[in-house]
């Protein structure tokens, strides 16, 4: 199991209601096969830590990208939308959603997503879905090598 001390390098963070962990362990998966390391709160903090807030509160700022699984079960949690405004404060062109599953997008995210280009990885859409997210994530990744090797004055 990893937790917040196996993590080497770069990350994206993913925020995603409870009810998708299916959907977002065959994700980190696939992330992880493309060469991807990702942050989620049920393997990088450890069972039974004090300050899981601030746990994800390093997370989400030190992550590089933010994905956002999006469902209709997303506009439900309150630590979602925690998260998410974390993100914006930190990341705030870097937030990535993720459309896994729902008929109306506009049903799938919180209002201030609703008209967020997205990627879609509902069922048969997952395949190219995967290969957009890769495609994104390197040029990311790339940047954000480059924010960190670049002195800042």
């Amino acid at each position: 199991m990893i937790n917040t001390t196996t993590l080497q390098g770069p990350y994206v963070f993913i925020s995603y209601p409870r009810s998708e962990v299916v959907f977002v362990k065959r994700l980190v998966e696939d992330l992880r096969a493309h060469g991807f390391q990702a942050w989620l709160d049920k393997t990088n903090i450890d069972p039974g830590s004090p300050d899981w807030e601030a746990a994800i509160r390093d997370a989400v700022r030190n992550a590089y990208a933010i994905l956002l699984i999006a469902s209709p079960r997303v506009t439900k949690s309150l630590y979602i939308k925690g998260e998410l405004n974390l993100a914006k404060r930190y990341h705030p062109n870097h937030i990535y959603p993720i459309w896994m599953d729902g008929t109306e997008w506009s049903d799938c995210v919180p209002l201030d997503f609703i008209n967020t280009q997205y990627i879609d990885m509902r069922g048969e859409s997952y395949a190219p879905g995967l290969d957009t997210l890769v495609h994104v994530l390197r040029k990311e990744s790339a940047r954000s090598s480059l924010n960190t090797a670049t002195p800042q004055a």
